[in-house]
């Protein structure tokens, strides 16, 4: 049984390039047995995630656990729909996360 030592905890958060041209947020999440994966997030989700968490700059995310980027994450993954189209995901998941442990 994996304990909440166990949990992967958020490395660095720092501002990179998004594939729209807008900036995004790279968060390298790490593991308790030192391996690492990184996540691209958009900064809305990234400012859900610093409000929800009491914090007031980006840098502070380090040593937090991962699993506070959760609620945001999920949440910007609600089905959305137009007049014209079923409801599908606004960012499917094809792989699971990698702040699973």
């Amino acid at each position: 049984m994996a304990s909440l030592l166990d949990e992967p905890t958020i490395g660095a958060a720092e501002i990179g390039p998004g594939h729209d041209g807008r900036p995004e947020v790279i968060v390298t999440v790490v593991y308790s047995n030192g391996a690492s994966a990184q996540l691209s997030l958009e900064q809305e989700v990234v400012e859900q995630i610093i409000a929800r968490s009491h914090i007031t700059e980006l840098a502070q995310l380090a040593g937090q656990p991962c699993s506070i980027l959760f609620p945001a994450i999920a949440a910007s993954e609600t089905p959305t729909t137009d007049s014209n189209s079923k409801p599908s995901p606004s960012h499917p998941i094809e792989e699971p996360s990698p702040c699973s442990t």
